[in-house]
């Protein structure tokens, strides 16, 4: 079974995703996936490497999945698969997967979460939350829209595992 484990900026994915690994499952998030996913502007165009993301409005961008390389990926692995990320075109990503699962926190721990993470500086700075949160709702609903389980995401991170293994009727590793 391939499962998309996703949320928004800051509700602890790449962390989640880091504790499935270390207890040997298969696990991917999709931004350390080469070439996988790139954020683009409004007109299409690829956001250079030397840009800097806190100048650009994350809600004029996409964050976008090259669904092909994606399907190539999944392929490539055999079992139960997890793969983390967030991405604008969700709705196309999501079809790649038999379960989806939103993880969510309130927007005063995201808030929090992204001023202290230390995975990523992205959206460490006000204005990127703000502008992230400003769409929270909206993008928690699509993904509810596809049948996901919706998993509150501020427990400590062992807990989170379990509660998701536990939901999704996986044995545990630990």
């Amino acid at each position: 079974m391939n499962i998309f484990v996703t949320g928004m900026s800051g509700v602890g994915k790449s962390t989640l995703c880091n504790y499935l690994k270390q207890l040997k499952y298969n696990a991917f998030d999709l931004d350390d996936i080469p070439g996988l996913c790139e954020l683009y502007h409004p007109n299409g165009e690829r956001v250079r490497a030397d840009e800097k993301r806190t100048e650009l409005n994350m809600l004029e961008t996409d964050y976008l999945c090259d669904t092909k390389a994606l399907s190539e990926h999944i392929g490539s692995h055999k079992g139960q698969t997890f793969y983390f990320g967030y991405v604008d075109n969700f709705s196309e990503v999501a079809r790649k997967f038999e379960q989806i699962i939103l993880l969510t926190v309130t927007p005063e721990e995201n808030k929090r979460r992204m001023s202290i993470r230390t995975t990523t500086d992205f959206a460490k700075d006000e204005k990127t939350q703000n502008e992230l949160l400003a769409f929270k709702d909206e993008w928690e609903s699509l993904v509810r829209k596809h049948n996901a389980i919706v998993i509150d995401a501020s427990k400590d991170t062992a807990e989170l595992a379990n509660k998701m293994l536990g939901v999704l009727d996986i044995e545990t590793n630990n």
